[in-house]
């Protein structure tokens, strides 16, 4: 089964914006480093859920002031990565394209992997809605 990609108006693939193509170019460090951020706020989020959870059963000795210190620690992180892409020069509404973008990449994966929708063809409307058309 080929790769789907996201589509474009027209039924093209998009082409990649100079800022896409820019970020795509960091240095194996600056990646690593971008993981590492991304690692941390994954890691305070599953966190935070677990603590959630707990407070869900109502858990003898839960500590409430987790949320708080966890909470903080996830904002520093994006807070950060908001700075490095300040400092390679990426506008907020790129940033917010981007953000969008690798979410989308990620459903499609998914989607591929676990076949998610029927085969035949699809009207433009729903391709939007189900975000096929960028």
């Amino acid at each position: 089964m080929p790769e789907r990609r996201l589509i474009g108006p027209g039924g093209m693939i998009p082409a990649q914006p100079h800022w896409w193509r820019s970020c795509r170019q960091m240095t194996l460090e600056e990646q690593a480093f971008d993981q590492e951020i991304e690692d941390v706020v994954i890691a305070g989020k599953r966190a935070l859920l677990k603590l959630r959870m707990q407070r869900a059963v109502e858990m003898p000795g839960m500590k409430t002031h987790m949320f708080k210190k966890i909470r903080k620690q996830i904002a520093r992180a994006l807070s950060l990565r908001r700075q490095r892409e300040i400092a390679r020069g990426i506008t907020q509404e790129q940033s917010r394209r981007m953000r969008r973008r690798k979410r989308l990449e990620l459903k499609v994966k998914y989607e591929d992997a676990y076949g998610g929708e029927r085969k035949g063809p699809k009207s433009r409307r729903w391709l939007r809605r189900m975000g096929r058309i960028v």
